[in-house]
């Protein structure tokens, strides 16, 4: 089952057919994912696995202290991150995503994905360090919790 809102669909099921595949997603009744949204995480998966021999993939989710109109404090995080990433790493494919939600909280929060060259970082201690320094500075710009 599905409906439009405005230009997007909202899928209720919790398998998500796509591209000749089915993913098993967080879905069902009165809790919906934007079909558009969806497919590109995919897409941006689909292709990070043609370019790397293996795939290290990385799920953390980011929470702001104030609502925000924009996404501009995600986009400078991801713009910071992404040439730490080049510079540390030698990376010159990095795929990500995020996805903001804001359900019944005073702030929206985001769900953010890396998809990495699996050969280049293997254990993410590092990586994971590096996100927790980027966000305790945003928290203490007030950015983000």
């Amino acid at each position: 089952m599905s409906n439009r809102l405005g230009r997007k669909t909202i899928v209720y099921e919790s398998n998500f057919r796509f591209k000749d595949e089915t993913f098993v997603v967080n879905s069902g009744e009165g809790k919906g994912i934007i079909k558009e949204i969806l497919e590109k995480l995919i897409e941006q998966l689909q292709i990070s696995y043609e370019i790397h021999r293996r795939l290290h993939v990385l799920r953390f989710d980011l929470r702001q202290e104030n609502y925000s109109d924009d996404n501009q404090t995600i986009s400078r995080f991801f713009n910071l991150m992404n040439q730490w990433l080049r510079r540390n790493y030698q990376m010159k494919e990095i795929g990500y995503g995020w996805v903001r939600e804001q359900s019944r909280a005073k702030s929206q929060h985001y769900h953010c994905v890396y998809y990495l060259d699996g050969d280049k970082i293997r254990y993410p201690n590092k990586l994971i360090k590096k996100i927790k320094e980027a966000t305790a500075y945003a928290l203490k710009l007030g950015l983000i919790v």
